[in-house]
């Protein structure tokens, strides 16, 4: 099932992985790994307005991160956010989101042995909201046709092999 801008069953969801964690077999080695980005852009046209109304200055950006990783046999974690900070030249903060977050994560697991397994992937970020509107990339600070977007995936599946010819899966996406 994969559904986005959801606000539907947010508790069942947040429950699933919370009680694989919690089983005793899917105790791992988690892995977490601090990131840094730190970035100083000069531009002509900040908001990529018209020439005549153009505007030029320094923008800053510092981008806290975490990536987070988890891996035994029955469950294989990885996950990355980022929280991205802007600071655009005086004057040119109205109608721009100083603040963006990101995150990218996925998740597999095996909750039976041979027969019930579980995947799952979610995920947040700037994303176009009009297919006819420009779509511009790499521009963090206009927010010309974009806005965040959050989305996940959820996939129960049964696995069973039928001896040592055959293979049998029923999946709900």
């Amino acid at each position: 099932m994969t559904i986005t801008m959801a606000k539907r069953g947010k508790a069942v969801t947040a429950l699933a992985p919370l009680a694989l964690l919690l089983a005793p077999q899917a105790h791992a080695d988690w892995r977490a790994y601090p990131t840094l980005e730190i970035k100083q852009t000069y531009t002509d046209n900040v908001r990529l307005d018209r020439e005549d109304a153009s505007r030029n200055g320094w923008v800053n950006e510092l981008s806290p991160g975490l990536l987070l990783r988890n891996r035994s046999r029955r469950f294989i974690f990885d996950g990355a956010w980022r929280l991205r900070y802007l600071t655009l030249p005086h004057g040119l903060n109205d109608n721009v989101d100083r603040t963006q977050a990101e995150l990218q994560a996925r998740l597999d697991a095996i909750v039976i042995d041979d027969l019930l397994y579980f995947d799952a992937s979610g995920s947040i970020g700037q994303r176009p909201v009009s297919a006819f509107a420009p779509i511009l990339r790499d521009n963090n600070y206009a927010n010309v046709n974009r806005d965040e977007v959050r989305a996940y995936h959820l996939s129960p599946s049964l696995r069973h092999k039928l001896g040592d010819a055959a293979f049998g899966e029923l999946r709900y996406t």
